[in-house]
């Protein structure tokens, strides 16, 4: 048995068996519960429960739950009605028929008011009823699109993380094709730290998070790839609070600047320059930076290249509101700040 059949019959029994409870709390106040009266109290007791079953059944069946708000609440007057009329006849063929609680003779005129406030019982049923399963269908909508945003959150994550591992790679080949002519012991070299890098980076592509400690020794792998090719022209400083190695972050994120890095800042510069790599922790909120030397290209006012659009986009899918990016320009530097809050 499901949760849901679980709720409604633990609500049928319990709600029917407060009400009845509440009729024979007041029967004994005013003049004793005789065993006629328990037998009648608990007789309807278990006809509610088995009429309002029913009615749940046609309800299903005509697939009222569907209907507009407009369309329903006729047809569940109607119905509700139909429901209480049966029910207090009932209670009278047990009464007359088979219990003889009652010593009064009947008389409909009288027992007019007893049909109308059975029907308004059953209606006040259907309401409790009709409003659990809107909420629950609306519940179940909202989980409904949760899960296909998350679905198309995933699909975009992974179109992004197939960009960066060709990226990378290209990148990675020119280093290695420029030392090829001139220095094939180091090019030898190069290719065992790209084949160690590519193998690490494929890696974590597959992973949807990594700490930062994980990616900034990528990242020292990459570089020192990079050291091979621009020698004495590039220097790395990495400082990493120790608050901040196990934040994590997507994968193959701080590659992607130190790429950028390299690119668009030391291979410009004859005199090469320093890059610097920080992580830091303050309170709630952890702080990426990488700076190299060089200046924003002011003819790229979105600064939509592959590296950047990717990182913007793989924060926001990832921590929405509660990341940032930013490429500003600090003097002679060219600064790329991750701000993830809230970690």
């Amino acid at each position: 048995m499901d949760n849901k059949k679980i709720l409604y019959w633990t609500s049928q029994v319990l709600g029917w068996l407060f009400y009845y409870a509440i009729i024979g709390l007041n029967l004994f106040a005013n003049q004793g519960l005789s065993s006629k009266a328990m037998g009648l109290l608990f007789s309807m007791y278990l006809g509610s429960i088995l009429l309002t079953h029913l009615l749940r059944y046609f309800y299903i069946r005509n697939e009222y739950v569907g209907l507009k708000i407009q369309q329903l609440i006729p047809r569940a007057i109607v119905a509700s009605i139909l429901t209480g009329v049966l029910l207090k006849l009932y209670q009278i063929g047990l009464d007359r028929l088979v219990i003889h609680f009652s010593t009064n003779e009947f008389n409909w005129k009288d027992n007019s008011i007893d049909f109308v406030g059975s029907s308004i019982l059953i209606f006040l049923w259907s309401v409790f009823y009709f409003a659990y399963q809107y909420f629950d269908k609306s519940r179940r909508e909202e989980i409904k699109n949760l899960q296909w945003e998350a679905l198309q959150n995933q699909i975009e994550l992974n179109n992004l993380k197939s960009q960066l591992n060709p990226h990378f790679m290209f990148n990675s080949l020119n280093s290695i094709r420029a030392l090829i002519d001139i220095d094939q012991k180091n090019a030898k070299e190069s290719i065992t730290k790209l084949s160690t890098l590519l193998r690490t980076s494929l890696m974590m592509g597959k992973k949807n998070v990594v700490s930062i400690e994980e990616e900034i020794d990528l990242v020292k792998n990459y570089l020192d790839l990079e050291k091979i090719r621009f020698e004495e022209r590039l220097k790395v400083e990495i400082d990493v609070c120790r608050d901040a190695l196990g934040v994590e972050i997507p994968p193959l994120m701080i590659q992607t600047l130190a790429e950028n890095a390299i690119k668009h800042g030391i291979a410009k510069k004859v005199e090469g320059g320093t890059i610097h790599i920080s992580a830091k922790v303050e309170k709630e909120d952890c702080t990426i930076e990488v700076k190299n030397p060089g200046k924003i290209d002011l003819t790229d006012e979105n600064n939509t290249s592959i590296g950047i659009k990717n990182t913007k986009d793989r924060l926001r899918l990832m921590f929405g509101r509660n990341a940032s990016f930013q490429l500003t320009q600090q003097g002679d530097h060219v600064v790329a700040t991750i701000l993830i809050k809230n970690i």
